[in-house]
């Protein structure tokens, strides 16, 4: 004979026959007691399990469960036939379990075959409960529910659109988001936080920190690993943290072998060993180019009207290349009227003028001149 029962279940029995081994008909045996003289059960499970004892207990036809509870159903109508509860460890794993009943005089021993089998979903249910499915379905397909059925603890879903609320997003979550890597291959999606966050970290040429306890407001060794000279120069250096959180500088030169770099203009203050900072990837000119390259600048190209560059220009041609008298005009430049422009080290000694150049007030030219009664001013010069 055999059964088969779901595993996993708890409280479970079974009806189990006893036969009458002295009967030529295969009859029941009646009087069958979970006392009676020399009666034993055991049940073994699976193919390498031993032999287990199940103690015997009272029970009544229609009695609540009871481990090991064994009664006859109806010894005058049913003889031999008897209830029996099946102990919970008996039936809680998937597989086979042998029952074997023996002893009691003229029974023939019980041999049973027990198959446990996986419990089947009920699609109708969720842990029991036929309505938590009929909920979830109704937020599936867009109805949502009727009344609020969920615990007073926790707050409804609703419908699509109405939002989620009361979930929680656990640390490890929140860490593997912000410690992900962000590479081209993954994170492209236009628009996405993904690739916006990664097109911005683009700008960004390298993150360090001082390697110096004698840094200074100027200059201060980095530990940086490249070695090539001035690879940042003209880049912006800007400190993250401590006291020059925010604080921006061009560098003025890097050296690749000592691994420091140099501002032109200074910082508030000398920053701490071990601050962090990162490198921004753009080219700015400090303030030493920009201020070279203007006092280098070669003034020929600059000749917009009223501008500095053709003022200046003028200056130095008028006081190197052109002491006149009387009113000059010359196409594009400004026009001087009686006045003489030279080195203020120009000298006038009797009828003669000597010109002295603005550069290095060595002699330019001399000129025999004319001066007014009082020798104040020149009225005429050749």
């Amino acid at each position: 004979m055999s059964e088969r029962i779901y595993a996993g279940l708890t409280s479970q029995t079974i009806d189990i026959l006893f036969l009458d081994s002295s009967s030529s008909t295969g009859a029941g045996l009646a009087g069958v007691l979970f006392n009676s003289a020399g009666i034993s059960a055991y049940y073994r499970k699976g193919a390498t399990g031993s032999a287990t004892s199940i103690t015997l207990a009272t029970q009544t036809v229609g009695g609540a469960y009871s481990s090991g509870g064994l009664v006859l159903i109806d010894d005058t109508n049913m003889p031999g036939l008897c209830r029996l509860d099946l102990p919970n460890a008996m039936v809680d794993t998937e597989g086979i379990v042998t029952l074997y009943i023996q002893g009691v005089t003229n029974m023939a021993p019980l041999a049973l075959r027990i198959d446990c089998k996986p419990v089947p979903a009920n699609a109708l249910q969720i842990s029991d409960d036929a309505t938590a499915a009929d909920n979830l379905e109704l937020q599936y397909d867009g109805t949502g529910l009727t009344g609020d059925v969920y615990p007073a603890t926790q707050a409804q879903i609703g419908t699509a659109g109405a939002g989620l609320t009361d979930i929680t997003i656990n640390a490890a979550s929140v860490d593997a988001i912000w410690d992900e890597v962000i590479t081209n291959s993954v994170h492209n999606d236009a628009n996405s936080a993904g690739k916006r966050l990664r097109q911005a970290s683009a700008s960004l040429s390298a993150e360090s920190t001082v390697n110096d306890a004698s840094a200074s407001t100027t200059t201060f060794i980095t530990a940086l690993t490249e070695a090539t000279d001035d690879y940042y120069n003209n880049c912006t250096l800007t400190f993250l943290d401590g006291a020059l959180a925010g604080q921006s500088r061009i560098i003025a030169d890097y050296n690749g072998t000592t691994k420091a770099v140099t501002f032109d203009e200074a910082l508030t203050d000398a920053p701490a060993n071990g601050a962090e900072f990162q490198i921004a990837a753009d080219h700015v000119h400090p303030v030493s180019e920009i201020a070279d390259a203007v006092l280098d600048e070669a003034m020929s190209g600059h000749t917009a009207a009223d501008s500095l560059g053709l003022f200046l220009n003028d200056q130095y041609d008028l006081a190197v290349t052109g002491i006149t008298t009387g009113v000059e005009t010359r196409a594009g430049k400004h026009s001087v009227a009686g006045t003489v422009m030279m080195s203020t080290n120009a000298a006038l000694s009797g009828g003669t003028l000597t010109a002295k150049k603005p550069s290095d007030d060595t002699t330019f030219s001399t000129y025999t001149v004319t001066t007014d009664a009082a020798a104040n001013n020149i009225t005429g010069m050749s």
